[in-house]
């Protein structure tokens, strides 16, 4: 199980968002942008709103946690409005949540 978790982090002269990626071995990385799926926020990820950065989060979470670009391509806005934009200062979701939601989407479409 993947685990992400999200927060913010200031500084004295302006704000911080910082996403960490925890693997199976609790060493915490970056999580990458995906800036090759869509450039909507080059100088990061942001969430608890309906912007850009909240974009970049959704299309990067779902390419990340279900390692398949094209179904990230197709619902990450709608995994925005849903998820992201509620997320608070501080917030964590697993893989198993992200592919259970996308898993009902499919399968909503299929009846």
């Amino acid at each position: 199980m993947i685990e992400y978790r999200g927060y913010r982090a200031n500084n004295i002269q302006f704000e911080h968002t910082h996403v960490v990626q925890k693997l199976y071995n609790n060493v915490p990385q970056n999580l990458y942008l995906r800036l090759d799926l869509a450039n909507h926020s080059p100088s990061g990820f942001s969430w608890g709103y309906l912007g850009s950065g909240c974009s970049q989060l959704a299309l990067a979470l779902i390419a990340d946690a279900t390692e398949d670009s094209k179904l990230a391509l197709k619902y990450y806005q709608e995994f925005k409005k849903e998820f992201v934009s509620k997320f608070k200062e501080a917030w964590y979701l697993t893989d198993k949540e992200i592919k259970a939601w996308i898993y009902s989407k499919e399968y909503s479409e299929i009846i």
